[in-house]
């Protein structure tokens, strides 16, 4: 780590798109990754578990970087996946086989809550899935948004045509509740 590094946590729901995200952090020399989190959203979740740990693995820092299962539903929403998008295992058509890794012991948005506590305006929230964690996170710590450095969201479709619906991004309507109350709540870079 250098003194530029930024320390992040990363909440995900580790398909296709999110696997590159994670390699890409990894290998950036940038970004030091504190934990990731697994939100329900894109596939079957313990595959997305799964998927989180086979790509920590590829990036040489499974043995590092722990990963906590959050949210399993959205929070009101009935839950679609996009396994049409992603395939069936979220990595194509691969299933790859169990890592044996095992999981943090804490549940994902307790542990969101707890580090930022911790470290105090030194953790960046990188939110790559659907906000159930995030939102579950903000009801157990209201002052979330003054304990993380900065929180970045990749969901919404302000500038373009959904991907989801001509109206709709996928994690924004996976979790619309979610979605309105970390944006209602918290001060976000937002990616659309």
């Amino acid at each position: 780590m250098t003194d530029r590094t930024r320390r992040v946590i990363v909440d995900t729901d580790t398909a296709g798109d999110d696997t590159q995200a994670l390699l890409l952090a990894a290998a950036s020399g940038r970004l030091a990754i504190e934990g990731v989190t697994i939100c329900a959203g894109n596939i079957e979740f313990d595959r997305q578990v799964e998927n989180a740990k086979y790509t920590l693995g590829l990036a040489g820092i499974a043995d590092s970087v722990t990963v906590y299962e959050g949210a399993t539903e959205p929070l009101l929403a009935t839950h679609d996946y996009a396994d049409y998008v992603h395939g069936e295992g979220g990595l194509g058509g691969d299933r790859f086989p169990s890592t044996g890794v095992p999981s943090g012991d804490q549940y994902g948005p307790d542990f969101i809550v707890e580090r930022a506590r911790e470290h105090p305006g030194e953790l960046t929230l990188v939110c790559i899935a659907p906000l159930t964690n995030v939102a579950l996170a903000l009801q157990r710590e209201p002052d979330l948004g003054d304990l993380l450095d900065e929180i970045w969201v990749m969901g919404g479709n302000a500038n373009y045509v959904g991907n989801v619906t001509p109206a709709a991004e996928y994690n924004f309507w996976v979790d619309p509740h979610a979605a309105k109350k970390v944006l209602a709540d918290l001060d976000v870079t937002l990616f659309d």
